[in-house]
């Protein structure tokens, strides 16, 4: 989802004191930008387009470590963040310690905030991620003065609703099996996939445990591994470990 709409918090640079918090980041140099693989499919490229890579005010590049929190819950700074590199995972957390998986994050996709009030939620790195904040001020200020990017941000705002309302749609209505063939095709749709030579089926890489997978959509580990389970004896994937072959992609799209 390319804009969820939602308080982050300010990354925190890694620092010799900061070597065994949870929040964590390798700070990189302004000249990332012009290897960044995203770059094209995200606002910040068109909003800071004119900027020369000293004038990029507010801006940090990281590199955040699979596990480490790039967003505090509770927060209070709220700047605009940017996936460059790996996945990510908004992450919600009940008064008695349980969590939920809210939403996934991937390359390309913005998680902005306002100025008001504290992160709700923790963003968390689920794999090796390259993530770039903006001060909000800043880039509220290009979003204002540019009807063009103002119009992009409000039709990707308006996708990533839409995106949403089904996402609740799979969460509410449908089976396990449907959820766990759902989620395959998220991936696919949104992670590069690799295909076995000779066959030409797509491999996936799952990202998460079993047990992070049935948090995401509501479902046991022993769910999630016994939909897994009963999709490869119908013969429409292979699993191997954290990797998933999809065999047979039109009849895992019609469960979803």
């Amino acid at each position: 989802m390319s804009v969820i709409l939602l308080d982050a918090a300010r990354v925190l640079r890694r620092s010799e004191t900061e070597k065994g918090s949870r929040v964590a980041g390798i700070e990189m140099e302004s000249g990332e930008c012009a290897r960044c693989l995203v770059g094209a499919r995200t606002l910040c490229r068109v909003a800071f387009a004119r900027r020369r890579p000293g004038e990029y005010q507010g801006r940090k590049i990281q590199i955040v470590s699979a596990e480490r929190i790039i967003v505090d819950r509770g927060s209070s700074s709220v700047p605009v963040v940017c996936i460059g590199a790996g996945v990510a995972a908004s992450v919600g957390r009940l008064r008695d310690g349980r969590t939920q998986i809210l939403a996934l994050h991937f390359p390309g996709d913005i998680i902005g905030g306002s100025n008001n009030g504290k992160a709700p939620s923790e963003l968390r790195a689920v794999q090796d991620c390259q993530v770039c904040t903006f001060d909000a001020d800043v880039f509220s200020r290009f979003v204002e003065s540019n009807v063009g990017l103002r119009s992009m941000y409000l039709e990707r705002a308006s996708d990533d609703l839409r995106a949403m309302r089904q996402w609740m749609t799979v969460l509410g209505k449908m089976s396990a099996r449907e959820r766990v063939a759902s989620y395959l095709l998220l991936l696919k749709s949104k992670l590069p996939a690799r295909s076995r030579a000779g066959r030409g089926a797509v491999v996936l890489d799952t990202l998460m445990s079993r047990q992070a997978i049935g948090n995401y959509l509501g479902l046991t580990l022993e769910t999630v591994s016994r939909s897994l389970r009963g999709l490869e004896s119908e013969g429409r994937i292979r699993v191997d470990g954290r990797y998933v072959e999809l065999i047979e992609l039109n009849e895992i799209s019609d469960l979803s």
